[in-house]
C-alpha cells in the first residue's frame, strides 16, 4: 500500500512539474507589430488615449498613448505594454483619458428635445442599414443634423451628410472635435430612438468643409466596441439620459 501511495505521489509531482508555467502577456513595445498591437491600439482608442486608426505597428504615437495611459492609471510610465499594463488596459476599471478643459464640451445643460425609446442595438442594426440616412437631434440643444451609416458591427459608424450637418455637429461639441460624447435621439423608421454620439471622429477620411476627418461612432442600447466588444460607460450614461 505504501509503495502504491509513493508511486501515486511521484506521478502527481511529475505531472505538476511538467505543467507549463502560467502564460504571461507578450511584451508589446516599439518595433512590435501584428494582431496584439492592433488590439492594444483599439483599446487605447476606445479609452481616448490614441486618436489614430489602428495599424498593428507600434510606433512613437502608440508609445506616447501607452505612456499617457500608464500615467493616468498609476503604472510605471515606460511606454512598453507588459503584463501589468495590459491587465490594467483591458480591465473594466481602466481609467479613461481625462478631457482637458471644460467637461463636457459645448452646451451642458437644458432640454432641447424629447427623448426616445431604448431600442436594442440588435433591432436598430436591422432598421438602420449601411447607406441609410437618418436625422439626429441633440438632447440638450435640440440641434438637428443628418448622418449616413457607413458601417459598424456592434454599433453604427456614421459620416455627416453635408456642410451644414458638419457645422451643426461641431457646434454642439463647442466648435471643434474633442473626446466628449453627447446624448442624442435618432429618428429611425419614423421612431425616436435613444443614442449617444462621439465628438472625436476616427480614421482619416476627409469630409471636405471644416477640416474635420474620419467617421463617427454612434451607440445605441446594448452597443459595444467593434474590435473589442466592451461596453462604454459614457455612451451608456448618455443613452439613459436620452431615453424618455
Amino acid at each position: 500500500m505504501k509503495k502504491y501511495l509513493s508511486r501515486v505521489l511521484l506521478c502527481f509531482l511529475c505531472f505538476v512539474l511538467l505543467l507549463p508555467a502560467a502564460a504571461s502577456a507578450e511584451l508589446i513595445t516599439s518595433g512590435s507589430s501584428g494582431e496584439a498591437v492592433y488590439r492594444l491600439q483599439q483599446r487605447l482608442l476606445d479609452l481616448g488615449y490614441f486618436n489614430y486608426k489602428p495599424t498593428g505597428s507600434y510606433g512613437s504615437m502608440t508609445r506616447n498613448a501607452v505612456i499617457a495611459f500608464q500615467q493616468y492609471n498609476d503604472l510605471a510610465a515606460d511606454g512598453a505594454a507588459g503584463d501589468a499594463t495590459q491587465t490594467a488596459l483591458f480591465a473594466s476599471s481602466a481609467k479613461r483619458m481625462p478631457i482637458v478643459g471644460k467637461v463636457p464640451f459645448g452646451v451642458t445643460s437644458g432640454s432641447g428635445a424629447a427623448g426616445g425609446a431604448a431600442t436594442p442595438w440588435s433591432e436598430v442594426d436591422a432598421l438602420f442599414p449601411v447607406g441609410e440616412v437618418i436625422e439626429l437631434t441633440d438632447i440638450i440643444t435640440g440641434t438637428r443634423y443628418r448622418v449616413r451609416r457607413e458601417g459598424g458591427v456592434n454599433h453604427a459608424v456614421v459620416s455627416l451628410l453635408g456642410q451644414y450637418d458638419e457645422l451643426d455637429y461641431l457646434n454642439i461639441f463647442g466648435g471643434s472635435v474633442n473626446g466628449s460624447k453627447r446624448a442624442t435621439v435618432a429618428i429611425i423608421d419614423g421612431e425616436r430612438v435613444a443614442a449617444s454620439i462621439s465628438g472625436l471622429p476616427r480614421g482619416g477620411e476627409e469630409w471636405g468643409y471644416y477640416d474635420v476627418s474620419g467617421y463617427i461612432d454612434l451607440y445605441f442600447t446594448g452597443s459595444t466596441g467593434d474590435f473589442l466588444p466592451v461596453a462604454d460607460a459614457e455612451h451608456n450614461a448618455n443613452i439613459k439620459a436620452a431615453t424618455r
